[in-house]
């Protein structure tokens, strides 16, 4: 990993120590730390969002494309409302899910 480049080897094991120093890993949390710090920074895809409205109640759509997930979320809605939109959505689906 390090053949070419020395330096970066010791830059990478200063931070190994001190890591390992300041939050007093044990052994497994090492080398969970190695094996993190090998595979380099983790990118999170971050979902697309907007603000939707039902009634005069604000909720979240949010789309993870990668994932294939839609989420939707109300907060506060009138117990009414919560059973009308799920009729809704469960008719809007009606047919395109085989189950």
């Amino acid at each position: 990993m390090f053949k070419d480049s020395p330096d970066q080897a010791v830059i990478f094991a200063e931070e190994v120590i001190r890591h390992t120093k300041d939050r007093q890993l044990n052994r497994d949390q090492v080398i969970a730390l190695v094996k993190e710090k090998e595979q380099g920074p983790k990118t999170r895809e971050r979902a697309e969002s907007e603000v939707v409205r039902y009634g005069d109640t604000k909720g979240t759509l949010k789309v993870f494309l990668s994932r294939g997930q839609i989420d939707l979320s109300f907060k506060g809605l009138p117990e009414a409302k919560v059973v009308e939109l799920r009729e809704l959505i469960e008719q809007m689906l009606e047919g395109q899910l085989s189950i």
